[in-house]
């Protein structure tokens, strides 16, 4: 009937502008620093970069909505390049954790009746690959630098068999076979054995788009969506905020709920016959055959995904009565450099502008601001940018109360620290001015790979964490030879009796642990 037809219209509008607001959201927060530096190109010659993206001379002679919607390609299309390098395959990574333990955070634990001076850093290394169907991970922990304790683990996919390894206690591996064990746990031919089946899940990923095809697919409907968004106005305006004046240029846009079924249109018309789409659904629903065993006729699928479409479509031209008054007005706000230095969202509702979120930058010689809105939350914020390095503070507010602070030294593109205090009135509210330990902060630091996060107390180390991640081919490991069944209880129990843990032992007095200590462990 009409009225389920406009309630389904209704909310195809409101998801459609959800999904433009939460774009504009996820770049602006993402430029919020970038609003406050400048590239390598811009430093050294004191003029507007000519990087791919800010190429000035993309931007010549364009009209308006032209201009926005060739500024808005570009910066979501580097985001989405971005995602598409995590998505690239890779043989496998290296993840180096420490853990830092201060002296006075030690000295809490035991009321300073023992020296745990020993705890002070604990290391963990996890080394993993994936190559010709050979998964291999190498588990490192380790105390103050020394190792402690290695362990290895093989997955072979193609034959579904696990191999677990402890070199440092015991030279025999044990093995187990998965699809088997699952068989004796759950039923011969059970459905959830082949979906638990590292093979036939290996199977379902390689199915899944790479990373090239699905950045593909995101830039071309993203696109298709930014060419409907025409109703633009290009004014030029002057930010001030913190005594800093900028100009800039301010693009209008106005999405209207036509506008909204416009996009809409222009995306399903087009993934209807999307020849690429439909492999991806094809080959995803063949790999789901091949996991279940149950014939579910991919081709069959794809088709169904093109008849909603067209559905979809005749149920959106049957009906052309739409809100003239209503539309989400977004704010584009564009330096000279073609950077988007701002948003501004509103809903506009028969006369009555209602502002969802606000942010901009301005930057004027070495000094800059940033202010973002969002109902009652508010961020202010200003600082210097000098040799490349940005350093300021920024409150964040709520209902007009300070609730953190953000402390910026030395930031680049790859290193820097921030650090976020939260106010006196917030730890009064939590009820952590009790706390044993006083002026509480968290510490983000930076430096070109390595991330730390400390929390501190008056400014030193309660404890942290250090972060590295690293390419890597994986472990050195193979396939043992000498592996022996672990589903076999009395092998099992012979393999767990010939564990040397006195080589443990050594390895914590090594690390320095007391001996006090280790002569108490009930191992050795």
């Amino acid at each position: 009937n009409t009225a389920s037809k406009n309630s389904r219209i209704s909310k195809l509008f409101r998801s459609v502008l959800s999904f433009v607001m939460v774009l504009a959201l996820l770049v602006s927060f993402g430029t919020m620093l970038v609003g406050c530096s400048k590239d390598d190109e811009e430093k050294d010659t004191g003029k507007p970069s000519t990087s791919n993206k800010n190429d000035p001379a993309q931007y010549e002679d364009l009209e308006e909505e032209e201009y926005l919607q060739k500024l808005v390609s570009n910066y979501f299309g580097a985001a989405i390049d971005e995602f598409g390098k995590l998505l690239t395959t890779k043989n496998g990574s290296k993840v180096d954790l420490t853990l830092n333990v201060g002296d006075d955070l030690l000295d809490m634990l035991t009321g300073g009746q023992m020296d745990l001076s020993f705890l002070s850093k604990i290391n963990l290394s996890v080394d993993a690959g994936l190559k010709n169907d050979l998964g291999k991970g190498q588990l490192a922990l380790g105390l103050n630098g020394q190792n402690l304790l290695t362990l290895n683990v093989l997955m072979n996919m193609a034959d579904s068999v696990l191999y677990f390894g402890a070199p440092d206690l015991n030279d025999t591996y044990l093995k187990v076979d998965l699809e088997e064990l699952m068989e004796q746990t759950a039923g011969d031919g059970a459905m959830g054995n082949a979906v638990l089946s590292p093979a036939t899940l290996g199977a379902l990923i390689d199915a899944l788009p790479d990373g090239d095809t699905l950045t593909k697919l995101l830039k071309r409907y993203i696109d298709l969506a930014i060419a409907e968004l025409d109703n633009v106005e290009q004014t030029k305006t002057t930010l001030e905020l913190d005594g800093l004046k900028q100009e800039c240029t301010q693009l209008t846009l106005k999405i209207y709920e036509e506008d909204a079924i416009k996009v809409a249109k222009a995306v399903l018309t087009a993934a209807k016959d999307d020849a690429e789409l439909k492999n991806a659904i094809v080959d995803f629903a063949e790999a789901i055959e091949e996991l279940t065993g149950q014939d579910i006729n991919a081709d069959e699928i794809a088709d169904s995904f093109k008849e909603g479409i067209e559905d979809l479509l005749e149920e959106i031209d049957a009906d052309d009565d739409f809100d003239t008054e209503s539309y989400i007005q977004v704010i584009t706000y564009v330096d000279d450099a073609h950077n988007i230095i701002g948003y501004a969202l509103a809903m506009v509702e028969t006369g009555d502008d209602v502002e969802l979120f606000r942010y901009y930058t301005v930057i004027e010689g070495d000094k800059c601001a940033l202010t973002a809105v969002a109902d009652s939350v508010n961020m202010t914020g200003s600082g210097t940018i000098k040799d490349g390095q940005l350093n300021g503070t920024v409150d964040l507010s709520v209902d007009g109360k300070k609730v953190l602070t953000y402390e910026y030294k030395d930031i680049t593109a790859d290193s820097g620290t921030m650090t976020i205090t939260p106010s006196d009135e917030l730890l009064e509210e939590l009820e952590l001015d009790a706390l044993p330990f006083k002026k509480p902060a968290l510490q983000l630091k930076l430096d070109k790979g390595s991330i730390e996060i400390n929390l501190l107390a008056e400014g030193k180390l309660l404890v942290g964490v250090e972060l590295k991640i690293s390419e890597s081919n994986g472990p050195n490991l193979s396939i043992p030879s000498n592996a022996v069944d672990a589903t076999d209880e009395s092998k099992l129990q012979q393999w767990l009796g010939k564990l040397d843990l006195n080589k443990l032992i050594k390895n914590l007095e090594k690390a320095g642990v007391p001996s006090e200590l280790l002569n108490n462990l009930p191992i050795g």
